[in-house]
C-alpha cells in the first residue's frame, strides 16, 4: 500500500507541475505556453545590421512585458483647471518580471521532464518484475542473480519497495548481508512447507 502511495504522490506531482503551467497561462492571457521557447528562439536570432530595422521581429520579453508605456497624467494648471498631459512612463519591474519568468518557464519545463520520467520509471517498475531484480542487483553488486532474484519472485510490489528504499538508504554492506539472510530465510520456508 506504502508503494503506491508514494507512486500516486509522484503523479500528484506531475499534475501540481501541469497545473501550475496551465494557471501561468491563464493569467498571462496565454503567453505563458510558448513564452519561454519563444524567448529562446528570439535570442539564438542573428542580429541584423544596425541600420536595418526588422519590424516584424518582437522579442517575447518586450511583447508581454513591456518596459515604456504612454501615461496620463492629470495636473492642475495655472488657473487651476485639470490639464491632462500624456507622456512616457517608464516600468523598471517588468524588466525584473520577464527574467523571472523566463526562468521560472524553464524550471517548469524541467519538472514536468522529470515528472514524466518518474511516472514511466514508475509504471514500468510496477509491470515489469525483470526491472526490480536489476535495480537491487545495482544496489548489492557482489550477489548472484539468482539469489535476488528468489527475493522479488516472492516479495510483493509493496514488499519489494520498502526493500529498495531501505537499499537506497543503507550502508551497502549491510544491505548485502540483508539480501543474503533474506534469502536464506525464504529459503529455510520454502524447504519448511
Amino acid at each position: 500500500m506504502y508503494a503506491l502511495r508514494y507512486a500516486f504522490c509522484e503523479i500528484l506531482n506531475l499534475v501540481n507541475v501541469v497545473g501550475q503551467i496551465f494557471l501561468l497561462d491563464l493569467f498571462l492571457g496565454g503567453a505563458f505556453r510558448d513564452y519561454g521557447a519563444g524567448v529562446a528562439a528570439f535570442t539564438h536570432v542573428p542580429k541584423v545590421p544596425s541600420n536595418f530595422i526588422d519590424y516584424d521581429s518582437v522579442n517575447p520579453m518586450d511583447a508581454f512585458f513591456p518596459k515604456v508605456t504612454k501615461c496620463f497624467i492629470r495636473m492642475y494648471g495655472p488657473s487651476g483647471t485639470i490639464q491632462v498631459k500624456d507622456r512616457l512612463c517608464v516600468l523598471p519591474l517588468n524588466i525584473v518580471n520577464e527574467k523571472i519568468f523566463v526562468i521560472l518557464w524553464f524550471w517548469l519545463i524541467f519538472l514536468a521532464a522529470m515528472s514524466i520520467a518518474a511516472v514511466i520509471f514508475r509504471i514500468l517498475v510496477l509491470s515489469m518484475p525483470p526491472i526490480r531484480i536489476y535495480l537491487i542487483m545495482g544496489q548489492v553488486r557482489c550477489v548472484k542473480h539468482k539469489v535476488v532474484s528468489k527475493i522479488v519472485k516472492r516479495f510483493s510490489f509493496g514488499d519489494w519497495f520498502l526493500l529498495y528504499m531501505l537499499g537506497k538508504n543503507m550502508n551497502p554492506i549491510v544491505y548485502k548481508d540483508l539480501i543474503i539472510e533474506l534469502s536464506k530465510d525464504l529459503e529455510s520456508r520454502s524447504l519448511m512447507v
